[in-house]
């Protein structure tokens, strides 16, 4: 059996012929693949000798295919289709793919991200993608292969490893206390100026239902400042304009900065922990798995928050943080 080469003859007359066949016309084709009209020309009329045929019917403006080339330029397009199709599957599996994680606005603003630059320096060639939204994506779709989620860690879309334990409290910047202080209960809370965000989710931990679980107080908070998101909200009380909601672990980086610090010793436990859920099937993934295993680890530097015996009582329900 003679080689492949010799049997096709010259590649570029067949990249020639693909190219005239697809657009019918010579000019176009010598446009695209870079060269003269009257090289393309040549490289058909050196084809149309080798296989002894005519393939195209030379008209004025225009070429055609005759009934012979039809049917050799549906071969060689779909050919070199699939050829370049395989060569694109086996280029990306060559690639790494970055691996995404996903989690809301608040999650990735104050917990993921501080801690990435140490992740990157001890694994310099891990390529990963952040997707930060509050709303919730399901993991089936593709779209992420790792979730940062709150709740009780059965959710169907994927495999949930606990992550760390969470409780709700107030939170001020020290020269508001400074200003505004001193605050000790929560009947001092209730008097100060209070930053809430919106609850669209009504599960979510809000000052209604935070001064609800105390039964010292039983009064509708008075909110001076509400924001859309968590994140400006507890931006503006690192700012020193009022008090706001803060998560342990969530809100660890503003309270070891110094930027936030607690207000009181009154929390709340949430009916729910923070989980990494990856993506059925791909939780064995070398990349994934280095990460989660990292993350769990990092996680476990989070101690539980001190609570003393006047705390607010648990909430039922998953609470999560915008």
């Amino acid at each position: 059996m003679k080689a492949l080469r010799f049997e096709l003859g010259s590649p570029a007359a067949l990249f020639a012929f693909e190219a005239a066949g697809r657009h019918r016309n010579f000019t176009r084709a010598a446009r695209e693949l870079g060269v003269t009209q009257a090289a393309v020309s040549k490289q058909i009329r050196t084809l149309e000798a080798d296989i002894g045929v005519e393939l195209f019917y030379r008209r004025h403006r225009h070429v055609e295919l005759t009934e012979t080339g039809g049917m050799l330029f549906d071969v060689v397009s779909k050919s070199l289709g699939n050829i370049v199709s395989t060569i694109n599957i086996v280029r990306e599996r060559g690639q790494a793919r970055p691996v995404v994680i996903a989690a809301t606005l608040a999650m990735t603003q104050y917990w993921l991200m501080p801690k990435l630059p140490v992740f990157s320096q001890i694994h310099p060639g891990a390529r990963l993608r952040i997707l930060s939204q509050d709303e919730p994506i399901d993991l089936r779709s593709g779209v992420a292969d790792v979730a940062i989620r709150f709740g009780k860690g059965t959710w169907a879309d994927g495999d949930a490893r606990h992550l760390f334990d969470s409780a709700v409290y107030p939170l001020a910047a020290p020269e508001y206390l400074a200003r505004c202080g001193p605050i000790k209960g929560a009947a001092d809370i209730l008097g100060q100026c209070l930053i809430g965000y919106d609850e669209v989710d009504p599960t979510w931990v809000g000052w209604t239902a935070w001064f609800a679980a105390s039964s010292e107080i039983h009064a509708h908070p008075d909110i001076k400042l509400q924001c859309s998101r968590v994140t400006d909200a507890i931006q503006a009380a690192a700012r020193g304009q009022g008090v706001v909601l803060g998560w342990r672990g969530l809100t660890g980086g503003l309270e070891e900065s110094g930027e936030l610090v607690r207000v009181g010793d009154q929390a709340m436990q949430p009916n729910g922990s923070f989980y990494l859920v990856t993506r059925k099937g791909i939780g064995e993934n070398h990349e994934v798995k280095v990460l989660v295993d990292w993350l769990q680890n990092e996680a476990v530097a989070i101690e539980p928050s001190r609570v003393s015996s006047g705390a607010l009582a648990s909430r039922r329900g998953a609470a999560r943080p915008r």
